[in-house]
């Protein structure tokens, strides 16, 4: 016996090649042997094709459709077969079920005081979607769940800079990032795998100090050599310079200002001034 559709089933669009529906089954069900899924677009000539459904889980089923390069106006009838029993029916519109695919290749660099996250477009130049999409990153520290940040990316590049100072020093941080299509009021897209990394920036108190640190050493390190330095110029250039003091012949001048007072005579009586040289031999 067909087990029973216990709600409608959800479907959405990427708007470029295929489209998903799931449904859940009031009891376990081996989907790809006792249901099929089919759909015609509603135009005549377009033949009716069927669509093979997998088990997400027991009692859920997806099925993925093709349905390229879909316009507004596409409208395609679906129905949920068990055998020849139809256990649903209804229509389905791509654009007005649009969920974009999920942003891929995303990466991180480091620059210059930033963290540069980069993802690719997942739509080509030429589909409707590529100059459409707008974006919400996710940046999350990996330690401490109720840290994370959202970002809403709504201009064009697929790119966004992070101030390595907004971060915490040393955190391990994971980003991951989804799209979405405003001019459709689509869904958003299921999150791009999560790229990941560790905030290596360091405050300016942290560096100062290590400056001051490195200063420190050099100074220990440059002073011993400039004494070194200084005490070798002294003895090879400074200590040969000739010393008056050191000279064989010194002459000594006995003036007259040198006689004490009381050993002065009146001007009549003031004996010729002497002047005694004295020859010092070693």
């Amino acid at each position: 016996m067909p087990g029973t559709v216990l709600n409608t089933p959800t479907c959405f669009s990427d708007y470029i090649i295929t489209s998903t529906c799931e449904w859940k089954m009031d009891g376990p069900t081996n989907c790809s042997t006792n249901l099929r899924l089919s759909y015609q677009l509603n135009f005549e000539g377009f033949e009716n094709h069927t669509c093979v459904p997998e088990n997400r889980e027991s009692t859920v089923c997806v099925c993925t459709m093709l349905m390229a390069d879909p316009v507004v106006a596409d409208i395609y009838q679906l129905g949920l077969w068990a055998g020849r029993q139809q256990l649903w029916n209804d229509s389905f519109t791509p654009s007005s079920h649009v969920k974009p695919r999920a942003p891929g290749n995303l990466t991180i660099h480091p620059t210059s005081q930033t963290w540069v996250l980069t993802w690719s477009n997942p739509y080509p130049a030429e589909s409707h979607l590529h100059q459409e999409l707008t974006y919400l990153v996710n940046v999350s520290d990996e330690h401490d769940p109720v840290d994370f940040r959202i970002y809403n990316v709504t201009y064009m590049e697929p790119t966004l800079r992070l101030v390595a100072s907004t971060l915490k020093p040393g955190a391990s941080y994971s980003a991951r990032v989804r799209a979405w299509a405003q001019i459709y009021n689509s869904t958003w897209s299921e999150w791009s795998p999560s790229t990941k990394w560790t905030n290596s920036y360091k405050p300016w108190e942290q560096r100062l100090s290590l400056g001051i640190s490195i200063a420190c050493v050099i100074i220990l390190a440059v002073c011993p050599v400039c004494y070194i330095s200084i005490i070798k110029i002294k003895k090879e250039w400074w200590d040969q310079i000739p010393n008056p003091a050191h000279s064989a012949l010194s002459a000594i001048v006995i003036q007259d200002s040198q006689v004490p007072l009381w050993g002065k005579r009146s001007r009549g009586q003031e004996p010729a001034k002497c002047l005694y040289v004295y020859e010092l031999r070693p």
